[in-house]
């Protein structure tokens, strides 16, 4: 694994959700990645992570939302490994408010995509 991460630029989105804030501390402590990125929507959670891995030069916090382009765009610069946790997870929910099910993991995970394959 080591080899798979070394001087990489990783990008995780939802890096502030449960998965995504252990995936950002496993691999800053057990590997040598050139940088980490956090990117989520959750600005208290990234603010937790900011200040739980501030000592770490190899760690940036990205707020925003993958549903923006725009901003997952400028996220994904000069990324070379992506993992994607970014997406409501919670089915009760999801059920009753369907619009923003599609929205977040349909569409936002279209923008990932698009952006990946133009960087």
């Amino acid at each position: 694994m080591e080899s798979i991460f070394n001087d990489k630029t990783i990008l995780i989105t939802g890096g502030a959700g449960f998965i995504g804030r252990h995936l950002v501390k496993k691999l800053i402590n057990d590997y040598t990645p050139k940088v980490v990125r956090a990117f989520d929507i959750n600005e208290g959670g990234l603010q937790d992570l900011n200040r739980d891995l501030e000592m770490h030069e190899k760690f940036r916090a990205f707020l925003g939302d993958i549903r923006n382009a725009n901003r997952v765009k400028k996220a994904m610069q000069n990324t070379d490994i992506v993992f994607h946790l970014g997406a409501y997870k919670h089915l009760s929910l999801l059920e009753k408010n369907p619009w923003e099910a599609v929205s977040t993991n349909v569409m936002g995970t279209e923008n990932l995509i698009d952006c990946a394959i133009d960087a």
